[in-house]
């Protein structure tokens, strides 16, 4: 049996388009580490480990239906060692469908949690009256 690998450039050469998603799945991937929680059909958490990140060195932004985390850790004095946990710049995008919205965030214990709710707004039905 032969092993074929996933090669990008071929998946780009057949597809017009998908370029955004491709950069997407890159993203996830990246730093810092993140969990994405369904709580139920309307609401989810999205997770960062964010350890060694106060709270005035993260942002949330959420426009045009991107969900943009960002941290920003200031530089200390300090001398280490060893420096296991990192404090990096970062910018986590995840695009969210048009329907859901972010609800509210909190920081606790190194974890900052995103909270994003579904809106379902009322329907655009009109009821004609034949009679």
């Amino acid at each position: 049996m032969t092993n074929v690998g996933l090669n990008m450039n071929d998946i780009y050469k057949m597809t017009i388009g998908f370029d955004q998603i491709f950069k997407g799945l890159d993203n996830l991937n990246s730093f810092p580490p993140h969990n994405i929680i369904k709580l139920s059909d309307t609401e989810f958490v999205v997770e960062l480990a964010v350890a060694g990140f106060s709270k005035e060195e993260l942002s949330i932004e959420y426009e045009y239906d991107v969900l943009t985390i960002t941290g920003d850790a200031r530089k200390d004095d300090k001398e280490y060692l060893h420096k296991g946990i990192a404090s990096r710049h970062f910018s986590k995008k995840l695009k969210l469908a048009s329907l859901y919205k972010v609800s509210g965030a909190n920081l606790k214990d190194g974890i900052l949690s995103v909270f994003i709710t579904r809106h379902v707004e009322e329907s655009n039905r009109i009821t004609i009256d034949l009679a």
